[in-house]
């Protein structure tokens, strides 16, 4: 890669860098600004809701925000020592096309899906099991149970929800 070709990215990078920190200092401080309520109590019940659901998305939006600049720290870093533009898995190098697109990435095509499933996961797969045949069967059994024990209670079926036979 050519000297100019560095220079641009690195431009784009910084460019990046600057504007997810303008970014993250102002959400901060529209965090910290909307803590000026006296009361805990709104006129209204879905308020509180509204700007809890609010503030949850402005919190992932900095959160993500911060990832970013994490990844662009690493790539500005990564020019400083010379090593911009390989891959961190296999050391090939990254084509300058990608590098255009997403100068902060580390990684080359091959290599870049297996990062990006692994960091971004839901929480709840780390509590719960994937179906398996165990699973489903043992789930099937649970479901069963459960409506045997119901039924015990009583059904709301009427005399026209049975088969003439059972009469």
């Amino acid at each position: 890669m050519t000297e100019e070709r560095y220079k641009k990215l690195k431009e784009i990078l910084v460019d990046k860098k600057r504007d997810l920190e303008m970014r993250v200092d102002s959400e901060k401080s529209a965090t910290l600004n909307n803590s000026d309520e006296l009361s805990g109590t709104p006129n209204h019940p879905g308020d509180q809701g509204s700007e809890m659901y609010d503030r949850q998305i402005n919190e992932g939006l900095t959160h993500h925000a911060s990832e970013k600049m994490d990844d662009i720290k690493k790539a500005l870093k990564a020019i400083e020592e010379g090593t911009y533009g390989q891959c961190a898995v296999c050391g090939r190098d990254i084509p300058y096309e990608r590098l255009e697109v997403i100068p902060e990435t580390r990684y080359c095509m091959a290599h870049a899906e297996d990062q990006k499933r692994s960091r971004e996961r839901p929480v709840e797969e780390g509590v719960t099991t994937p179906l398996s045949q165990n699973a489903h069967s043992y789930k099937e059994s649970l479901r069963k149970d459960t409506w045997e024990a119901v039924e015990e209670q009583g059904t709301s079926n009427t005399p026209s929800d049975y088969d003439d036979s059972t009469y």
